[in-house]
């Protein structure tokens, strides 16, 4: 207490100064700049994992499914005539989960990076929420003297370990303009649409199951990896 000639009275803290409140805040600026950043690497490098586990989870099914299938890889296009054959459906059961499961935005079937672009466009679409982010090389698709597709034989693939299986992507036909109704990708329009990415590259499954990260999102779809290419990763017969 202070003292006072008749009363002793408590002392009162003096209030902050201005320069003391332009320091704080200053310390906190510092400190927003220095850790914003570093928690959103710690997300984007969170995702690139689960982005990875993804598609060796994929890869992985189609392995099983092949092994169950005579050595083959499951249809890439939907076929009224064997639905049950088609890709997203074929490998459900080798992750445990439903025949009749839809994908949703935060699973196994769609990347943390491209699947919040692509519910946004389906949402100003009108379009269902049941997604796929991963989507499969077109090249791979075997078709008989009809044009109907049947199932590629691994055996048919000449260089596994540098060969597609499977990427980020949902594209089709109509490019950009409209999400379409099924997943099989395009390698020459890689990036006619907008998106997410972990530092600006992309993953790819190999028909293996080894990874391989491209540091540029369209670099797999350009010289020397593009079909026909010296280094092509797309044909399944080089």
């Amino acid at each position: 207490h202070c003292e006072h000639k008749r009363h002793p009275i408590p002392c009162l803290r003096q209030a902050f100064t201005l320069i003391e409140l332009l320091s704080a805040i200053a310390v906190i600026a510092i400190l927003g700049a220095i850790l914003i950043p570093v928690i959103g690497s710690f997300r984007a490098s969170a995702d690139h994992t689960t982005n990875v586990s993804n598609l060796r989870q994929l890869g992985a099914s189609f392995q099983l499914y092949a092994q169950e299938n005579n050595n083959t890889l499951p249809l890439l296009f939907h076929t009224n005539s064997d639905p049950a054959a088609y890709w997203r459906r074929a490998t459900l059961e080798y992750v445990e989960l439903d025949p009749n499961y839809h994908p949703v935005h935060d699973d196994l079937f769609n990347s943390p990076f491209l699947s919040p672009v692509i519910v946004e466009m389906i949402k100003q679409n009108g379009g269902s929420p049941y997604i796929t982010s991963y989507a499969v090389n077109e090249r791979l698709v075997i078709r008989n003297s009809e044009g109907v597709e049947y199932k590629r034989p691994l055996s048919s693939i000449t260089d596994p370990s540098n060969t597609v299986l499977a990427t980020e992507g949902l594209m089709g036909s109509a490019g950009q303009n409209r999400v379409p109704g099924y997943t099989v990708y395009e390698p020459t329009l890689l990036a006619n649409y907008p998106h997410d990415t972990y530092q600006g590259g992309r993953d790819f499954l190999m028909v293996d199951g080894s990874i391989r990260f491209f540091e540029v999102w369209d670099e797999a779809a350009k010289a020397p990896y593009n079909n026909g290419g010296e280094n092509d990763l797309w044909s399944p017969e080089k």
